[in-house]
């Protein structure tokens, strides 16, 4: 494997020793490629000790690319440690926090977390719940007087689309 030169806004983070980082950067800056070298150097030196590397992202394409590419480096190091380092999203982190003390934040164990349908069944019923108790007399006050009922009612289903959204 040949020598990698790393541009100068690299070096300090390929010099990183220890604690917490972050590197934000614009798309296609070359985090990606600094944080794997990074992460593959960490733990040829064997830094994390008896820890772990937690590598954080926003997106689960993020998280599989960091796996991909941190796993060809040490493959091509052939170092051993591919259970010394995880990559997550930080909603996924949040997550399993939650689920190792979910009473912090006053859920019980069994708790789940809604997928999409689930989600707009319950904001479904708990806006028809608000218009069923004062919630549509609340709409209205806002929507501009129309005489055409055809006009009044797409008023009303926007400001309804436009409340899901929101909520």
């Amino acid at each position: 494997m040949s020598k990698i030169n790393y541009r100068e806004d690299q070096l300090p983070i390929i010099q990183y020793e220890n604690g917490k980082m972050a590197v934000p950067a614009v798309p296609g800056a070359g985090k990606t490629f600094i944080v794997t070298n990074l992460v593959a150097k960490l733990l040829e030196e064997k830094r994390q000790g008896k820890g772990k590397i937690l590598i954080l992202t926003y997106m689960n394409s993020a998280v599989n690319n960091f796996k991909i590419r941190i796993k060809k480096i040490l493959e091509e190091k052939n170092i051993d440690e591919k259970n010394s380092y995880e990559v997550m999203t930080i909603h996924s982190l949040a997550v399993k926090i939650i689920k190792e003390k979910p009473e912090i934040v006053m859920l019980n164990e069994d708790f789940n977390i809604a997928d999409d349908l689930q989600k707009t069944m319950i904001l479904n019923e708990c806006i028809n719940n608000f218009k069923i108790n004062g919630g549509e007399k609340a709409f209205r006050f806002f929507l501009k007087e129309q005489k055409d009922p055809i006009w009044a009612d797409r008023q009303l289903d926007a400001w309804e689309k436009g409340f899901y959204d929101l909520v």
